[in-house]
């Protein structure tokens, strides 16, 4: 919707950005679908989850196919649920990465983003999950029953 304030957004504003490109990967102009889908940055962070969460290796384009994934990966229940909840702790960990890097010139790789997901994930699934408990060796296999 143009509301994620990337580089290219901001310029469109008429806000000055001294810095232009992506801060990952320092390739190209750094819009909305560069940094969750085109960034190199980002593909390691959807090939890490991917493997974690046992389903085919993905390619998406936007945002829009980040958000509706969970619907097409052949996930059922309370998994469908909870892979849900990791997409979108995952692209929240990499906007916050992002900012991190430019506004206290913080680094991270993309394992320790997917560690970061795995946990932020893992806490917020936890404290919604209703049907008994799960624990963090279950999750770190993502075994949910």
């Amino acid at each position: 919707m143009g509301r994620v304030a990337t580089t290219s957004a901001l310029e469109k504003r008429n806000i000055i950005v001294p810095k232009k490109n992506c801060v990952f990967c320092d390739y190209i102009s750094e819009t909305v679908e560069h940094l969750f889908s085109g960034c190199i940055f980002a593909t390691g962070i959807w090939a890490a989850v991917t493997s974690w969460c046992r389903i085919p290796n993905i390619f998406v384009f936007s945002v829009r196919d980040i958000v509706d994934l969970h619907k097409s990966v052949g996930l059922d229940g309370i998994t469908k649920i909870a892979f849900q909840g990791i997409m979108f702790t995952a692209l929240w960990s990499i906007w916050r990465a992002r900012n991190n890097h430019i506004f206290s010139e913080k680094k991270q790789s993309v394992l320790d983003l997917v560690t970061e997901i795995k946990t932020v994930s893992f806490l917020w699934f936890r404290s919604r999950y209703r049907y008994g408990c799960i624990d963090w060796k279950d999750w770190c296999n993502f075994e949910m029953m």
